[in-house]
């Protein structure tokens, strides 16, 4: 499983962060130099996408990569960490915390899916697209127009070739009703990241989230997108820093 590690080990909890699809490390290529400043950030390739092969885990399932996250935090025998799950990134992150208890100690959710289907989940038509990218061979033919589809929705950034077929099956796998439930089962300090100009989740979804999930920081930006990791990177890197016990309240701010 390729990974990049960087920042200091110290009296802050490490950070692991979790992309969504498709994505990369590179996703948080803004907010890593701006966290690594003060401590330990380590951000992963999911299976399929990045450096890390598609072989590397057995399935498309949530559980499956959630799993092979909790491996890595053994494997670098990590402390308790701060997961921060963006976009569908926040399921597996979801996911990770309660099965890893042991390994994870806050959450961190951005632009996050919620308790019911958002707006970018409703519109692409997944059921068609699992149909047709059903085996790599007809993914192959219809790769051109796999791109012209994502690049509707927003997402114009240079893919592996197998990307948008590796995307859609695991994003059509995703069950809404068993994330939702695993928020409202969240037990530990979760903060919430959102902005009300997201084209793919809209701001209600974070208003659902941040009423739903236990006590930390809210943070509900005015601009930022789909994004916020990105544009928001120092606002956000001093959550994952501050002491969530003085910050940290159920509600919402607007820091824009």
């Amino acid at each position: 499983m390729a990974y990049i590690d960087e920042g200091p080990s110290g009296p802050l909890p490490p950070v692991v962060a979790l992309h969504g699809l498709p994505g990369s490390s590179r996703d948080f290529r803004w907010l890593a130099p701006a966290v690594a400043e003060r401590q330990r950030i380590v951000r992963p390739d999911l299976p399929g996408f990045g450096d890390t092969p598609a072989r590397t885990s057995p399935g498309f399932d949530v559980a499956s990569r959630s799993a092979l996250v909790g491996e890595l935090l053994d494997a670098l025998e990590l402390p308790p960490v701060v997961v921060i799950g963006h976009s569908m990134g926040g399921v597996v992150a979801a996911h990770l915390a309660l099965a890893r208890p042991d390994r994870v100690q806050r959450l961190v959710l951005a632009a996050s899916p919620g308790l019911v289907l958002h707006r970018g989940m409703r519109h692409l038509p997944f059921g068609a697209l699992t149909r047709l990218l059903a085996t790599e061979r007809r993914a192959r033919v219809l790769r051109p127009v796999s791109k012209r589809v994502f690049d509707y929705f927003g997402f114009r950034g240079r893919y592996p070739p197998d990307a948008y077929r590796r995307t859609v099956l695991q994003a059509a796998g995703v069950d809404i009703a068993a994330h939702a439930a695993r928020l409202r089962r969240l037990t530990l300090p979760t903060a919430v990241v959102w902005c009300e100009d997201d084209p793919l989740v809209e701001p209600v979804i974070g208003d659902g989230i941040a009423a739903a999930v236990p006590p930390g920081p809210r943070l509900r930006f005015a601009d930022g997108g789909h994004n916020p990791q990105k544009h928001h990177a120092i606002e956000i890197a001093a959550c994952l820093a501050a002491d969530w016990h003085e910050s940290g309240k159920r509600g919402t701010s607007d820091p824009a």
